[in-house]
C-alpha cells in the first residue's frame, strides 16, 4: 500500500468543510478527532476538542493519512478501527487494523495489526461495554472483544448482494435481548440481529423504487416504533 504525502493541516483552519474525520466523545468534556481531509488536503493529526473551553488542541502528528475510521472510547483509551486512504482517483486502500490512543500518556500505537475482514467494512458499532461489531462486504459479521483482542464470527444477515459502501449499523441496548440494526434502505433491506439468539430478521421496508441511501430520517422511521432513543448507541 502506498501513501500520499502532503503538508499537515491545522484543525482550526479547516473546521469548516472537513470530511471523513473520525470523532469520538469520552463521555465527559473531550471529543477526539483523527485524520480526515478538507478541500486543502489531508489532515495528518490527532486532535482534541474541549467542550468547556471550545478550543481544539493538536495531540500528535500522523505518519500517514487515515480517513473515515470508526472510533470508540473505553477505559481512558480511544480505539480507531479501519479507515481508508484516498488518491486523486478515489479510495486507494483500506486499513484492517485497530489503533489505540492512551489519553493519559498521549501515545498512539498499533493495537491489532490485521483483522480477518476479507472485504470492506460497511458497518460498525460499539456496544458501550467492551465489544465492537462490524459487517464486511463479503458478508462476514464479526464481534471484536477489545480487552482480549479476540474475534468471533456471528451469523450474517440474509442479503442477496452486500453493498460496498458504508451503511448504518446501530447497537440498541436492552437487558433482556440487545439488538443490532443494519439499515440498508430499500436497496438492501433493513435487518435486526438478536445477540441472544444469534439470528437476524428482516424488517419492513417502505415501498420505494429509489434507494434513499439509509439516511438519518429513514433510520429514525425504522427504529422509533420499537426502541427508545436513550438506548441507541451509534
Amino acid at each position: 500500500m502506498q501513501y500520499i504525502a502532503c503538508e499537515p493541516l491545522k484543525r482550526n483552519d479547516i473546521i469548516q468543510g472537513s470530511k471523513c474525520v473520525s470523532t469520538c466523545y469520552d463521555g465527559d468534556k473531550t471529543i477526539y478527532l483523527l485524520g480526515g481531509r478538507s478541500d486543502k488536503g489531508n489532515i495528518l493529526s490527532l486532535d482534541s476538542y474541549d467542550l468547556d473551553t471550545k478550543e481544539f488542541k493538536k495531540l500528535l502528528d500522523l505518519d500517514q493519512q487515515r480517513h473515515g475510521a470508526f472510533s470508540c472510547y473505553l477505559d481512558g483509551k480511544v480505539y480507531f478501527l479501519g479507515g481508508f486512504t484516498i488518491s486523486g482517483h478515489g479510495v486507494f486502500g483500506e486499513f484492517k487494523s485497530i489503533l489505540q490512543y492512551d489519553c493519559a500518556t498521549n501515545k498512539l500505537e498499533m493495537y491489532i495489526n490485521e483483522l480477518p475482514l476479507f472485504g470492506k467494512t460497511i458497518g460498525c458499532c460499539f456496544d458501550g461495554i467492551d465489544s465492537i461489531y462490524l459487517l464486511v462486504s463479503n458478508g462476514n459479521f464479526l464481534k471484536i472483544t477489545i480487552p482480549t483482542k479476540s474475534t468471533t464470527s456471528l451469523r450474517s444477515p440474509s442479503i442477496p448482494k452486500y453493498p460496498d459502501t458504508r451503511r448504518p449499523l446501530i447497537y440498541v441496548s436492552n437487558e433482556n435481548d440487545p439488538s443490532i440494526y443494519f439499515i440498508g434502505s430499500t436497496k438492501y433491506g433493513n435487518h435486526c440481529f438478536s445477540l441472544k439468539t444469534n439470528s437476524w430478521i428482516q424488517l419492513l421496508t417502505e415501498t420505494n423504487d429509489v434507494d434513499i441511501n439509509a439516511n438519518a430520517d429513514h433510520c429514525k422511521t425504522q427504529l422509533t416504533s420499537k426502541t427508545s432513543h436513550r438506548d441507541i448507541i451509534v
